[in-house]
């Protein structure tokens, strides 16, 4: 998947969260890498949220719920620690959106 002018491609499957600032997207991999990208977050998460993973926590942020190790104080605990802000008004559909993805995956693993 390509992202940018210039484009830059990454797997999206090894991104753990995206969190937009002022015009660009920086991006967090599965092994803690990081890449910061000018593109409009809005064509990242229209072509992200597409897949059952990824998910807008908030406003300019968005998580992969493959990262995610739990749910505390309205935040996402990411895999390595980072926290990740859940908006206060859709904690109750976000956190059910996690629970229906997580409980999914386990029905498919089996």
């Amino acid at each position: 998947m390509a992202f940018g002018n210039p484009a830059v491609t990454m797997d999206r499957r090894l991104i753990a969260y995206a969190l937009s600032n002022a015009h660009y997207v920086e991006f967090t991999f599965a092994d803690g890498t990081q890449t910061k990208i000018r593109t409009n977050f809005s064509d990242v998460d229209q072509r992200l949220t597409v897949f059952d993973n990824f998910y807008r926590t908030a406003r300019g942020v968005l998580v992969n719920f493959d990262y995610v190790s739990g749910i505390t104080n309205a935040q996402f605990v990411m895999k390595g620690g980072k926290r990740i802000p859940i908006t206060k008004t859709a904690v109750t559909t976000t956190c059910r959106a996690y629970a229906e993805y997580t409980f999914t995956r386990m029905r498919t693993e089996d």
